[in-house]
């Protein structure tokens, strides 16, 4: 028998329910009745005791959901970071033109080749296998040294600069012209030897790189005839040592 909202509102309102909920708490027996009406007492602890139950088993399947989550999310994880690293893998030692161009910067900014692939994240050796493998990478990497080196240049001029301060010190001054010489006959010899036509020894790049058939003053014949006479009497003119005893013919 379907009870009246009137009857149902008195008991909806007391617990704060419309009365279509107290309807339903009614179809499943949790409100009581008596004497065909509404058992308020009865149906309050009823109710009290249901919405519990029913409160507590949905905090259980929220934290059951949250822990469910939880657990989904570690293993996305897991299956995120065995991917990441499984790419990593197989990508160490891959040409990454970005890593290339990273050094390439650190090392035109005066850092070591060895510096430069620690910044950039990438392994000394790889670095070296990318300057045999790849041409366009050996190429941009000369350039840097290239511009590292003239970069040494100017620090030439700073430690003169510095040289110049530094013999006004009258306390550490010697100490501090040592440590400068020192700089600029390092530098000096990187620029040399890494940059021969630019500032290398002018005479000594000539002797090295150049014939020597190009380099020696050229005669003609007749001037190597001239001379060897020329020779010839000087030597008849020239007196022995006298501890040297000429020999009997």
């Amino acid at each position: 028998m379907k009870r009246p909202d009137s009857e149902l509102a008195p008991f909806a309102k007391l617990l704060g329910m419309s009365t279509a909920e107290v309807r339903k708490l009614v179809r499943k027996g949790v409100v009581t009745l008596k004497d065909g009406k509404i058992d308020t007492a009865q149906s309050l602890l009823s109710v009290t005791r249901h919405l519990l139950a029913t409160r507590d088993t949905a905090e259980a399947k929220a934290r059951t959901a949250k822990a469910e989550a939880e657990l989904a999310e570690q293993k996305l994880k897991a299956v995120k970071q065995s991917r990441n690293k499984a790419e990593t893998k197989s990508a160490r030692g891959k040409w990454s033109k970005a890593a290339g161009e990273r050094i390439c910067e650190e090392v035109a900014n005066g850092a070591s080749l060895r510096k430069a692939c620690a910044v950039a994240g990438v392994k000394y050796s790889t670095a070296q296998d990318w300057r045999k493998k790849h041409k366009s990478f050996a190429d941009q990497y000369a350039r840097a040294c290239e511009k590292k080196y003239h970069g040494y240049a100017d620090e030439l001029d700073d430690a003169l600069a510095e040289a110049e301060e530094a013999a006004l010190d009258s306390v550490c001054g010697n100490q501090r012209l040592t440590a400068i010489r020192l700089r600029i006959d390092t530098r000096k010899w990187q620029l040399a030897k890494m940059l021969p036509k630019v500032y290398g020894d002018r005479t000594q790049m000539v002797l090295e790189t150049a014939n020597p058939a190009d380099v020696l003053p050229k005669h003609t014949a007749e001037q190597d005839a001239a001379f060897m006479s020329l020779l010839s009497q000087v030597r008849d003119k020239t007196p022995p040592p006298e501890n040297i005893t000429p020999e009997e013919s």
